[in-house]
């Protein structure tokens, strides 16, 4: 009962401001994005897989510009 709690579109929305607010700063802490990055994992793939393949890396990058960082890959 608890998953579907944690994968709830509002918890996701939170996880995705913390993680964005995060990125914001001059020197973002890995640890902190690594876990939101986790945390998102399932949802973000889903996501993903919603959105056709050409348009999938453009899409990711855009709302996800920390995967422009290869060490965050």
């Amino acid at each position: 009962m608890l998953d579907n709690f944690e994968d709830s579109p509002e918890v996701m929305k939170r996880h995705y401001k913390l993680l964005e607010k995060e990125m914001k700063k001059k020197n973002p802490n890995r640890q902190i994005v690594n876990m939101y990055l986790n945390k998102e994992f399932d949802t973000r793939r889903k996501w993903l897989e919603s959105i056709p393949a050409e348009e999938r890396c453009k899409q990711l990058l855009e709302f996800y510009p920390c995967f422009t960082d290869h060490i965050e890959v």
